[in-house]
């Protein structure tokens, strides 16, 4: 799996994203949620479409 960045906000620096999942929010898209490797504070990042086609998740979703 390709390495998620996202931004710490507790850091102020974007991170790789460490110990993570996708999850799917209320809205039906997907996120990459885990851990920010140097303070451990939890990270979120909503994946894009091209993303998801990169980690080879297959979902229809509207592009709207």
């Amino acid at each position: 799996m390709a390495e998620i960045i996202g931004y710490c906000v507790k850091c102020k620096a974007k991170q790789a994203i460490q110990e993570g999942n996708v999850v799917t929010m209320k809205n039906e898209r997907l996120a990459y949620k885990g851990k920010c490797p140097t303070c451990e504070t939890g990270m979120f990042r909503i994946l894009s479409h091209v993303e998801q086609e990169s980690m080879g998740i297959k979902k229809d979703a509207p592009l709207a």
